[in-house]
């Protein structure tokens, strides 16, 4: 799995970049405040963020599906003007195979909000998105907490229609 790990984080390194420059460019009049982003076109950011992260991610053997879903105060948004500040993917995998995943979440995780910020210095007007990779982060997976709890139940249920969530990748 490491090998695997080396070819994501290349490929996040030559493609982040990209993402950060091109959608960050159209989030429109930021405000942070608390644990929110007030800002016009940010959902759009974070979820090409959030697609080429699940690609990546769905190649490490382990992880069965990735799901988008923004989750802010610990609550599913519907329907709102705000946004939380951070990319939530929720992680369902097979954790029997990769006793190491949650060490490599946390590597990926801290790997991409470096890319995030040292991507917003290149223009003066993402500096509020710089501080958002360097304090709270950018990205947070979930694996084995309350959300990933959650949508199993629901997809047991069949209900998933009940969560403000989207499915990226599966296998």
């Amino acid at each position: 799995m490491d090998k695997a790990l080396e070819r994501i984080l290349e490929q996040l390194e030559k493609d982040l970049p990209g993402i950060v420059l091109e959608e960050a460019s159209k989030v429109e009049n930021p405000r942070i405040s608390g644990i929110y982003v007030y800002a016009k076109n940010y959902d759009y950011l974070k979820y090409h963020l959030a697609k080429k992260l699940a690609q990546a991610l769905i190649q490490i053997p382990c992880i069965r599906e990735v799901y988008y879903a923004d989750i802010a105060s610990g609550e599913y948004i519907t329907g709102q003007t705000y946004f939380g500040r951070d990319i939530d993917l929720i992680i369902i995998a097979d954790q029997q195979d990769c006793p190491q995943l949650k060490e490599y979440l946390t590597i990926l995780e801290q790997k991409i909000n470096q890319i995030v910020a040292r991507t917003a210095t290149k223009l003066p007007e993402l500096g509020w998105l710089k501080t958002l990779a360097e304090t709270n982060g950018i990205v947070e997976f979930h694996l084995d907490d309350v959300y990933t709890k959650m949508l199993q139940d629901k997809k047991t249920q069949h209900r998933i229609s009940d969560l403000n969530v989207i499915q990226l990748a599966n296998k």
